[in-house]
């Protein structure tokens, strides 16, 4: 329900705005609909791309930031 609420307003709900990913993408057009979000961040999940990214992958090939 909440994508097809994006979707009627903005278009493909997921379409990259300038600058930014699909998923923050998606939350700034949730935000702009006056939904509520939030972030579990007790729940881990790996961002998928050529492979899962998990925190562990992020923290063994960060480098020196």
């Amino acid at each position: 329900e909440l994508v097809n609420k994006v979707g009627d307003k903005f278009g493909y709900p997921f379409s990259p705005e300038m600058g930014f990913g699909e998923d923050l993408s998606f939350c700034w057009r949730v935000k702009q609909l006056g939904i509520p979000m939030y972030c579990d961040s007790s729940v881990r999940v790996g961002h998928v791309g050529m492979g899962t990214i998990s925190e562990e992958t992020y923290f063994a090939t960060r480098g020196d930031i």
